[in-house]
């Protein structure tokens, strides 16, 4: 899917630049109205959309010098305490407050669990069950289409 994708967005831009040569090629099947004064340079738009993203960078490392040196990483202020490794963000204290939060969203979880309410639920009847009603579902499908005449 990828090189699909890939090959699409080649070819959008290929016939987007090459338009002013590939016009007179479909100019017969399509009734085309050019002016002169609607007529645009599709090579300098190409440059120019190229040419406009990279103009940024361009000046901030022509015009940087020594004001941006590189920064060097001390150790974290911890408001005067001694660093432990309990204060490093992680994840887990990250999630931590979100998990309190959501609490009883998560209990539900727990209280709904049909493993406790339907004995078997996780068995392996399961799927020999599930197949027989998809396919009890499939055969009223088929009635139904069948009744209606299709």
């Amino acid at each position: 899917m990828t090189l699909s994708v890939v090959l699409a967005a080649v070819f959008c831009l290929v016939g987007g630049i090459a338009a002013p040569w590939l016009l007179p090629l479909v100019s017969g099947a399509f009734p085309v109205q050019a002016q002169v004064s609607s007529v645009v340079s599709q090579p300098m738009i190409a440059l120019l959309l190229i040419a406009c993203p990279l103009l940024p960078f361009l000046l901030m490392l022509f015009f940087k010098g020594d004001r941006l040196a590189a920064r060097s990483r001390g150790a974290a202020w911890v408001c005067g305490y001694d660093h432990e490794q309990s204060m490093v963000v992680t994840a887990h204290g990250f999630a931590m407050p979100v998990k309190e939060a959501f609490a009883p969203l998560l209990k539900l979880r727990h209280w709904l669990n049909p493993v406790r309410l339907v004995p078997g639920w996780q068995s392996a009847s399961v799927p020999a069950l599930l197949r027989g009603i998809a396919l009890v579902e499939l055969a009223v499908l088929v009635v139904i289409v069948i009744s209606r005449g299709a």
